[in-house]
């Protein structure tokens, strides 16, 4: 609110004008898109995403529609509850079973925003039921080559999960693994080679 006040050969008009700035229209390239945090574990927690819409001049805007989005489509959306509050703030949460990076838009009055955000999703826990223990064969010739045997960490969403602790352990006698502990790589695998006499 402006308060418009005038002299007129140095006296003061007592009369004033009151004169009202709203904003203008939202703008798509003003407004911007914040996700809070920013990592977040498969199927545990969600990011927090303020919108902030504003105009052309940076002033906020209230009473805009806002709607959350992602291309990846493997994101659940909790959309914002109401229109933009009086400081031209909508917030929403995501959340995800799919590991990797989710750029998330925003719709402003059905217009994409310019601005994007993105939420990287991690793996969970390594679960016992989806990681996987394989040997490349199953019978060896003793003092021969041995056998590779695999151990693939995933959780329970089936993500791979790097740099996990593995323990090798092997029964009976005469039996030698070529290493008894191991982190997995990128890919989530930790190997280790049975041999035996």
């Amino acid at each position: 609110l402006k308060t418009l006040s005038a002299t007129i050969n140095g006296v003061t008009i007592t009369q004033t004008v009151n004169v009202n700035v709203v904003p203008d229209a939202v703008s798509a390239s003003q407004s911007t898109v914040v996700a809070d945090p920013t990592s977040i574990v498969a199927g545990s927690g969600s990011s927090t995403i303020t919108v902030t819409a504003r105009d052309a001049n940076g002033n906020p805007v209230p009473g805009v529609s806002v709607t959350l989005q992602s291309a990846s489509g493997d994101v659940t959306f909790t959309q914002p509850a109401a229109n933009t509050d009086a400081n031209g703030v909508a917030t929403g949460t995501v959340e995800g079973t799919l590991v990797g990076s989710k750029t998330i838009t925003a719709l402003l009055n059905g217009v994409p925003a310019t601005q994007t955000t993105a939420v990287t999703v991690t793996p969970a826990a390594v679960d016992a039921g989806t990681s996987t223990f394989t040997a490349s064969t199953n019978a060896i010739v003793a003092g021969g080559a041995g056998s590779v045997l695999t151990l693939t960490a995933r959780d329970a969403f089936g993500n791979l999960v790097p740099d996990a602790s593995v323990l090798f352990a092997a029964t009976g006698t005469a039996t030698d693994l070529s290493s008894t502990s191991a982190t997995t790589d990128a890919n989530g695998v930790a190997t280790t080679t049975l041999t035996g006499t």
